[in-house]
């Protein structure tokens, strides 16, 4: 898939849409009851993309929305998000898929968004914090 389409599909709008349908069937025309869980992982890879998204340093200033912010402390939330929690819901899906016979994840993407998402965490490291490090900022 296409990483710009990944990005519109996963978007905060379209996530929205489809938690609103799951919440009022009767506004829809096809099934959503049942949609959560998908609800629940495009959050999850939405808010993956824009802790990545270094595309432009001040759009968290124009977007209202903390989430695109440099990394300037350490005691940053998002760090312990992409260590901990992301981590886990990661786990999550692999291991609900494997307890209901569903394919899940390749072992190759869930690998690679633990390891991405680790790394970022790690890279915005204490001593860069310090110094002030443009690399911090950027991480």
């Amino acid at each position: 898939m296409n990483l710009n389409r990944a990005v519109q599909i996963l978007s905060s709008p379209v996530t929205g849409a489809l938690e609103y349908l799951g919440k009022y069937p009767s506004h829809a025309k096809g099934d959503f009851p049942n949609s959560r869980a998908t609800v629940t992982f495009m959050k999850m890879m939405n808010l993956f993309f824009k802790i990545h998204d270094v595309s432009d340093r001040l759009q968290h200033i124009r977007q209202l929305d903390e989430t695109h912010a440099p990394f300037v402390d350490i005691g940053d939330d998002r760090l312990e998000w992409l260590q901990n929690t992301f981590q886990e819901y990661i786990d999550s899906i692999q291991r609900e898929s494997k307890k209901n016979y569903k394919r899940g994840l390749t072992k190759e993407t869930a690998h690679a968004l633990k390891f991405t998402a680790y790394s970022t965490a790690k890279c915005v490291s204490p001593v860069r914090m310090k110094c002030g490090s443009q690399d911090a900022a950027d991480a």
